[in-house]
This record gives C-alpha cells, structure tokens and sequence, in this order.
C-alpha cells in the first residue's frame, strides 16, 4: 500500500492516500483555491448542503432504526398474541370434549330409561295376552 502525505502552503493540511490515483486527487482538491469571492460563496454553500444532507441522512437512519425496533415490538406482539389464541383454543377444546362426554353420558342415560319404559309396557301386554290365552 503506498502511503504519501501531500502538504498545502496555505493551511498545511495533510492527505493520506491509498493509490496513486486518490493522492492525484486530493492534491488537486488541495491545491483548489478558491479565486474569487463567488467561488467562497459556492464553497461555503455546498458545505452548508452537505451540512443538510449529513442531518438528512442521520434522520433518516433514525427512522429506520425506528423502523426496525417497532417491526421487532410488532413481532413480539403478534407471538404473544399467537400463543394467546393457541390457550383459548386449547381451553375451548377441552371444553368441547367435556361437553360431548356429558352430552354422551345424557343421551345414554336417556336411552336406557326410555328402553326400560318401553320394555315394561311391552312386556305387561306380554303377560296379559299370555294370560288372557290361557284362559
């Protein structure tokens, strides 16, 4: 890597370079100075506008980071309430098999008193046209 330092008379500042191409390059933006008073005026305006476009950019990333942090709470909230919904529905389903076992546990109940009830009427007619055959 070639490291050279190139020095201005005016302020002496110094530039580091990678290459040779970005010394060339600095050097010549060093040795830009500016020949008039417009040109003052075009240098101070540009670093005025790359002022704004630094604050521009830092917002900007502060949105995005803003972004970030409430698209993670969102996925927190969207997990909780997943596992929110998963519990009710467990719940409700226990709840369903609970009721189908009483409704069972009825609806046999019914069945047999309704077979007894049957059976008794049927079973009397049985003894009495038996009895009325003997006799």
């Amino acid at each position: 890597m070639l490291k050279t330092t190139v020095s201005q008379e005016d302020d002496d500042a110094q530039v580091s370079c990678s290459n040779l191409t970005a010394c060339l390059l600095a050097f010549i933006s060093l040795q830009h100075v500016p020949t008039s008073i417009s040109d003052a005026d075009q240098d101070g305006s540009e670093q005025e506008e790359a002022r704004f476009l630094l604050e521009v950019t830092r917002a900007q990333r502060l949105v995005h980071s803003i972004e970030q942090e409430l698209a993670k709470a969102k996925l927190k909230e969207n997990i909780a309430l997943g596992e929110l919904y998963k519990f009710r529905a467990e719940e409700a389903e226990q709840r369903l098999e609970i009721v189908e076992f009483e409704l069972g546990c009825m609806h046999n109940s019914m069945r047999n008193s309704t077979v007894a009830l049957d059976d008794e009427p049927s079973d009397r007619k049985r003894r009495r046209t038996s009895l009325s055959s003997v006799f």
